[in-house]
């Protein structure tokens, strides 16, 4: 008389290899079952599931259900193919940079009719090191490019801790609230186990010159990019990875002051009229233009402007200097003031009023 368990005399999960091709890895899993007994063992299922040292499952795959029939041997292979065109961005990245190993768990089920169902299953792990392993994007500095531009110096480091070669283009993209103001390629060639620090040298807009909003050149800003990294890898092309990067902007006109305006005799004809004008570059940059100044009586026609004045100031420096323009000395007051600042980045406006 056989037990259940008799019916069975061996089942034996070979080592489980991997096979690396373009976009996957290829899982393979030999199983030999022999049905030493007299009953039929129905519904082998064999399975193998994938998860990193974390415990996350990355994959998993099945067979098709077979039956073994007494004194029948057979030799199943199951291929779990991992794609990882199927795995989403994060994880994709976290396999790219963090993960240390796999942890595979090889199961068999099958029922032995009409007594009992049996699993088992044998652990194991297998290699994988991160192409990317200790990834750092370290916080970017900026100096001066041109009137539009900056800068923007971006470190990076990693140490390639897997058995592939890393050969290809980097791309890098600065997000700023959507747009893409600033994009930069390089080539990319990292031996298996060498460590990497370089440093990618990005071309940003100004955000000045992204809103078109001279208000912005008065006051400090600070703004939150993200930068967007496109890695080559190993068995995919390539991978992405962001990083928030807060920067703060000063202020190229900053402290702008207009003070009352000051009227003297000129000649027979006309008087002078002086703003006085000044701030402070509090930014990394140049900043210069042009000072027109403009006049108009109560009802708001025009009576006369001034030429264009240049100015300019370094930064780190204080600018003081004047608006200055010509009215007819017999003109009603009050007369408004408008003082033109022509920037790079557009035309900023004040106005004072001349009562007296």
């Amino acid at each position: 008389m056989y037990t259940a368990f008799e019916s069975v005399s061996t089942i034996r999960i070979g080592e489980i290899d991997q096979r690396t091709g373009k976009g996957f890895i290829e899982f393979g899993m030999p199983v030999n079952i022999t049905n030493r007994g007299v009953l039929p063992i129905s519904d082998i299922l064999l399975k193998l599931k994938v998860s990193d040292v974390k415990g996350i499952i990355v994959f998993e795959g099945n067979s098709s259900k077979i039956t073994l029939f007494p004194r029948e041997s057979q030799r199943i292979l199951l291929n779990v193919k991992m794609d990882f065109s199927q795995l989403d961005r994060e994880r994709l990245a976290t396999l790219m940079t963090e993960v240390k190993g796999f942890i595979t768990a090889a199961s068999i089920q099958a029922t032995i009719q009409p007594f009992v169902n049996f699993n088992l299953t044998v652990y194991g792990k297998m290699d994988w090191e991160a192409p990317y392993g200790d990834l750092e994007i370290n916080e970017p500095t900026m100096e001066f490019y041109n009137t539009t531009h900056v800068t923007l110096d971006v470190p990076l480091a990693f140490r390639n801790k897997s058995n592939f070669f890393i050969n290809g283009t980097v791309s890098i993209c600065i997000m700023d609230m959507g747009r893409c103001a600033g994009f930069e390629q390089m080539d990319l060639r990292v031996r298996p186990g060498e460590d990497y620090n370089g440093r990618f040298e990005v071309k940003l807009k100004l955000p000045w010159v992204v809103d078109a909003n001279p208000e912005l050149l008065v006051s400090g800003l600070k703004r939150t990019y993200n930068i967007v990294l496109n890695l080559p890898a190993p068995i995919v092309e390539e991978f992405e990875i962001e990083k928030n990067a807060t920067i703060e902007w000063g202020a190229p006109l900053s402290n702008l002051r207009v003070g009352e305006p000051i009227e003297t005799l000129y000649n027979d004809t006309h008087v002078k009229i002086l703003v006085p004008l000044s701030f402070n570059d509090a930014s990394i940059f140049p900043i210069s233009g042009s000072i027109k100044t403009v006049f108009f009586d109560g009802s708001g026609n025009l009576i006369g402007e001034s030429l264009e004045l240049p100015f300019s100031a370094e930064p780190g420096s204080k600018y003081i200097g004047a608006a200055i323009g010509y009215v007819s000395k017999s003109q009603q007051r009050p007369i408004r003031v408008e003082i033109l600042l022509n920037t790079p980045y557009g035309l900023l406006e004040r106005s004072v009023n001349l009562i007296g």
